[in-house]
């Protein structure tokens, strides 16, 4: 089993978006958290879906311009 958490410090660009496909497709990780997402969970589950179809997904909200938890897994 393989666990990746990851302080992404921002999650609501394409690039950080890129980078976490890319990241996810190298290592293939059964278990992704992510912190500091800075996103809501509409936000965060459209870029989960994208990033990780058909995974199972978690979220909690970040509170203005600070937190934000995902936490992606294998269905």
């Amino acid at each position: 089993m393989k666990l990746i958490s990851w302080n992404i410090r921002g999650l609501n660009s394409p690039r950080k978006g890129r980078l976490l496909k890319n990241m996810l497709m190298q290592e293939e990780p059964n278990i992704l958290v992510l912190q500091e997402t800075k996103c809501n969970s509409i936000v965060l589950e459209k870029i989960a879906d994208k990033a990780w179809p058909g995974g199972l997904v978690t979220v909690v909200d970040a509170q203005g311009a600070s937190g934000g938890l995902v936490v992606l897994w294998d269905a």
